[in-house]
């Protein structure tokens, strides 16, 4: 009876952690959309850039609001996917399951190892791309400017000259171009790697509570099995439901 009741636990645990990623998927589903349908995005972007850099602005927002509705898409369908585990004990669905929440793991553990590794490199490939926009865009990267610093370099090697850019006022007046995007760059990827993190150990427990749960089921089975031949050579003996 005991296990009964902790195998039902693990069940409704398991059941409320993949709907906790339907969820998930679901949200960024809605971010996705409202991002793409919603005309204030397009007058936001106008806004904060010039007109030249606008449309490419704009194909590169397209291509993270995709990106976003593809991540939410399958984090949704592995959300149903373990429901629906939780709530059959089908051995076929439980593997596919597991299989797919490894794999996935195996893939957000990869990621994260390699941008450790690489942060170096990153950056310093970062500061190329940052100096070929400046020789290649001087119009876009005007407009970084008046947002995130001043210059490439320094002061003396800022796209907008007359007048200089409000970046270089105040504190901000000697934080080059390379280093102000790399910084915000390098918090984009701290906060990713909070939430990489964070799913990764919710993974790690539904691949842990998959597994118990897939034990159970096989225990109950070979008990169920072996019932019928234990009562037919003693029919005095009890057995204790699993």
């Amino acid at each position: 009876m005991t296990k009964a009741r902790c195998s039902t636990c693990l069940s409704v645990t398991l059941f409320c952690l993949n709907l906790f990623f339907c969820l998930c998927g679901l949200a960024l589903i809605a971010v996705s959309l409202w991002g793409y349908y919603d005309n204030n995005f397009e007058r936001e972007l106008k806004a904060e850039l010039n007109k030249d850099n606008f449309q490419y602005a704009k194909e590169g927002f397209i291509g993270v609001v995709w990106f976003l509705f593809s991540v939410g898409v399958f984090a949704f369908a592995i959300g149903v996917l373990g429901c629906i585990r939780a709530l059959t004990t089908n051995r076929c669905i439980i593997g596919f399951y597991i299989v797919s929440i490894f794999v996935l793991f195996l893939i957000g553990l990869g990621v994260g190892i390699f941008v450790l590794a690489c942060r170096a490199r990153i950056r310093n490939e970062f500061k190329v791309v940052v100096e070929k926009a400046y020789n290649a865009d001087r119009g876009g990267m005007a407009a970084v400017e008046k947002r995130f610093c001043c210059g490439y370099g320094n002061r003396n090697g800022t796209a907008v000259r007359e007048p200089p850019p409000e970046s270089c006022n105040g504190k901000s007046v000697m934080t080059p171009c390379a280093d102000a995007l790399w910084d915000q760059l390098d918090r984009l990827l701290m906060i990713s790697g909070i939430v990489l993190i964070v799913a990764l150990v919710l993974m790690a427990i539904a691949i842990l509570l998959s597994c118990a749960l897939c034990r159970t089921v096989k225990r109950g089975r070979i008990l169920c099995d072996i019932k019928p031949k234990l009562r037919s050579v003693n029919p005095s003996l009890h057995i204790n439901s699993f």
